[in-house]
């Protein structure tokens, strides 16, 4: 009677648990599930009992886990493992699992495992590994930012002083090439520094009008101007500059106007790259 009585409390209590919680014969298949771990995974109780757990396994934690089951099942100690499982959906579970051996008269004879969902654990800490890089790529761009602001240009250092303006740009938007290129008395764009393009490309653009290609759209509307994929926009359609940009490895362009505090437009800094490209507000504002 009293059996009988213990038996739905016991299952209560495993069922409400915040852990999932599981037992597994020595060949690693479900012969008990609770409700959480069902929820867990995805599964319903009639498909997992019966399962091995390696069926729900991330292929690149098997072996692991099998060698300590293996373990387990010979007499070995108790044991946590991380384990990434394979939801239904898919998805991929994090869990932090507890596992103990069940003896009967000195043998082992399966192995009761208590799971922890870790997911949120490891959203977080993604996200404070992406806000760590991202601040860090920051602090690195305002240091590149002070020290370009430092400079002091002249007749002898110019080459220098635009070369070290383009490569703060780069490095800040993480782009492949770039080029800056300063408005002449007529109004036509000539490159004054560059990285990452060979002659055909500088000389093209060289002899560009002034309202060609992103370059010269950011000219005339004084306005920053991207180009997501240059295989599919209209600055490029039908013109040869769809040409070149593509045989140098150009699929995408972010081209921002130089405007002086008196309003005067003086240049266009350009940052290119090897793949189709959305603009970082954020890079861009720096």
């Amino acid at each position: 009677e009293r059996l009988r009585e213990s038996e739905p409390r016991f299952q209560t209590i495993v069922n409400q648990v915040f852990a999932g919680v599981t037992q597994l014969d020595l060949a690693g298949r479900y012969t008990f599930v609770n409700d959480r771990f069902c929820e867990m995974v995805g599964y319903d109780r009639d498909d997992l009992l019966g399962m091995r757990v390696q069926q729900l396994t991330h292929p690149d934690d098997a072996q692991r886990s099998a060698v300590v089951m293996d373990a387990l099942s010979k007499g070995g100690p108790d044991f946590t493992i991380d384990r990434r499982y394979i939801r239904k959906d898919g998805t991929i579970l994090f869990t932090a699992d507890r596992v103990s051996a069940v003896v009967d008269n000195g043998t082992v004879k399966s192995a009761l495992s208590v799971s922890f969902d870790l997911s949120e654990r490891k959203r977080v800490e993604t996200e404070a590994a992406s806000v760590d890089l991202r601040l860090t790529a920051e602090l690195d761009a305002l240091s590149r930012l002070e020290g370009a602001r430092s400079l002091s240009i002249d007749s002898t250092n110019k080459e220098a002083v635009f070369e070290e303006i383009l490569d703060t740009a780069i490095s800040i938007n993480q782009a492949d090439m770039g080029t800056l290129e300063i408005r002449e008395p007529g109004g036509r764009l000539v490159i004054v520094a560059q990285r990452g393009f060979k002659p055909p490309f500088v000389d093209f653009w060289n002899r560009a009008a002034a309202d060609d290609g992103a370059s010269g759209q950011a000219l005339q509307s004084r306005e920053q101007v991207f180009v997501e994929d240059v295989t599919n926009s209209p600055i490029f359609a039908d013109s040869p500059g769809l040409e070149v940009q593509l045989a140098a490895g150009v699929r995408s362009v972010q081209a921002v106007p130089l405007v002086t505090p008196d309003g005067r437009t003086v240049g266009v800094l350009s940052t290119h790259f090897r793949g189709p490209h959305r603009p970082d507000l954020r890079k861009l504002r720096v």
